[in-house]
């Protein structure tokens, strides 16, 4: 990976920071991550006169990144691969905010994937209309972690069109304390 770093060193005579994500190959064989900050000194005359840098150990960190990303895309292809929508959602407020959401439930609202994705990114909420409300006992049923099945909510679609759901929801809290709402549709 060195050669990924040394062309950014003294490449931009404008910056004088440089920072860099490198694997470095051990007396053992073995490889470890490592990030190298680098600030340059230059002399009055603009010519570079030292470098000063820091080396980091964030071998555990990558590590760990890595495993999330192939956990998550497992996770995304044994989802794909139901014939129902699961969706995701943070509730604050009695609103539900998605968090992730299927393709398949992409297709039964009636929206995009991109469009889907950009209410996620923008935290905006996502507002379900049910034909009957949902009771106190059915929201602490929830809160206690307990599932609920929800046989009929009138639903819309993003063109306007309404249709039933039938919804099994279950709720927990996040390590924060955040209150999220899993659904089966």
């Amino acid at each position: 990976d060195l050669p990924n770093l040394l062309p950014k060193c003294g490449s931009d005579k404008d910056s004088r920071s440089t920072g860099a994500l490198l694997r470095l190959k051990m007396k053992d064989g073995s490889n470890r991550w490592t990030r190298v900050s680098a600030t340059r000194l230059y002399d009055a005359q603009g010519q570079l006169t030292r470098t000063i840098g820091v080396l980091q150990d964030v071998d555990a960190e990558m590590n760990s990144r890595m495993e999330l990303e192939k956990i998550r895309d497992r996770m995304q292809h044994i989802v794909s691969a139901l014939p129902t929508g699961v969706g995701i959602y943070e509730i604050d407020d009695n609103k539900a905010y998605p968090v992730y959401s299927s393709d398949r439930v992409c297709e039964i609202f009636g929206c995009s994937r991109e469009e889907m994705d950009m209410t996620i990114a923008n935290g905006k909420e996502k507002k379900f209309k049910p034909v009957h409300s949902v009771s106190k006992e059915q929201i602490d049923q929830l809160r206690s972690g307990a599932p609920v099945v929800f046989q009929k909510l009138r639903m819309h679609r993003a063109n306007g069109t309404g249709f039933w759901l039938r919804v099994f929801c279950s709720m927990s809290s996040g390590t924060d304390g955040r209150l999220y709402c899993y659904a089966i549709m």
